[in-house]
């Protein structure tokens, strides 16, 4: 088997799938929305958690990005149909990744 062939097996559904939702946050107006897509990303990979993460203050500050700027990325995000946002007064947002195939629906 070649070489390339090894590394084409490598690939998951998931690679493919995070590598779509980031080309698609790349190309929002704006850095704040790249920013929240790698932070929403790395934290849901470091919770070993795909369905939903809780996005803590603590989590945004490690980020670098000002308050202001993480939530506008947010919106940004959940305007466009890369992430789902569930808001409750006083507690942190809970996030989950969009499935790849409604991302495409609501990018069409």
């Amino acid at each position: 088997m070649s070489e390339l062939a090894n590394q084409d097996d490598k690939y998951s559904d998931y690679d493919e799938d995070l590598l779509e939702f980031f080309q698609r946050a790349i190309a929002l107006p704006g850095k704040s929305p790249i920013s929240m897509a790698i932070l929403v990303q790395s934290e849901a990979r470091r919770l070993e958690r795909r369905s939903f993460i809780m996005l803590t203050q603590r989590a945004i500050e490690s980020s670098g990005l000002s308050p202001a700027s993480a939530y506008r990325g947010l919106d940004e995000l959940e305007k466009h149909g890369l992430v789902d946002v569930k808001r409750t007064r006083g507690h942190s947002p809970l996030v989950s990744i969009s499935s790849t195939d409604s991302v495409v629906q609501q990018g069409e």
